[in-house]
C-alpha cells in the first residue's frame, strides 16, 4: 500500500477510526455519523489550514496525521470526562479508567506532534 500524499476529510476520518481501533466501538464512534467531524476541524485549525485539499506531500501529511491523532485522543479524554463510571446487569464500565488510558495516548500523541510544531497545550490535573 503506498504512503498517502493527500487526504480528503473522509479518508482522514477513516485513518482516525483505524487508529482508534477497538476504542471506536467502545465509545460508539462511527465515521458516517460524524463522530470525527470536530476532531478533524480541530486538527486542521492546529495545522493552520482551513481546507484539507490544500495539504499534500508526504511530510505535510505526516504532520496532519500527527495533529489528527492528538485531536482523536483529546476527543476521547473529553468524552470520558463527562461520562460517569456505571454498573448494570452484572456489567461495569469504568469511564475513569478509559479516560486515563486515553490521556496516556494523548500524551504520547502530543509528544509526537511537537516535532511538527504542534502548539496546543495540555493542562495536567492531579488526582
Amino acid at each position: 500500500m503506498p504512503v498517502p500524499t493527500s487526504y480528503t476529510e473522509a479518508t482522514l476520518k477513516a485513518y482516525m477510526h483505524s487508529v482508534a481501533g477497538g476504542n471506536a466501538t467502545l465509545m460508539g464512534w462511527v465515521v458516517a455519523d460524524g463522530s470525527y467531524d470536530e476532531a478533524v476541524n480541530s486538527a486542521l485549525m492546529a495545522y493552520g489550514e482551513d481546507t484539507i485539499g490544500n495539504i499534500s506531500g508526504m511530510a505535510n501529511i505526516a504532520k496532519l496525521r500527527a495533529f489528527a491523532v492528538v485531536e482523536l485522543w483529546r476527543m476521547g479524554v473529553n468524552q470520558c470526562s463527562v461520562a460517569p463510571d456505571f454498573s448494570a446487569d452484572n456489567t461495569s464500565v469504568s469511564r475513569s479508567g478509559q479516560r486515563d488510558s486515553f490521556k496516556e495516548k494523548l500524551d504520547m500523541a502530543l509528544s509526537d506532534a511537537m516535532q511538527y510544531g504542534y502548539s496546543g497545550y495540555e493542562i495536567g490535573v492531579e488526582r
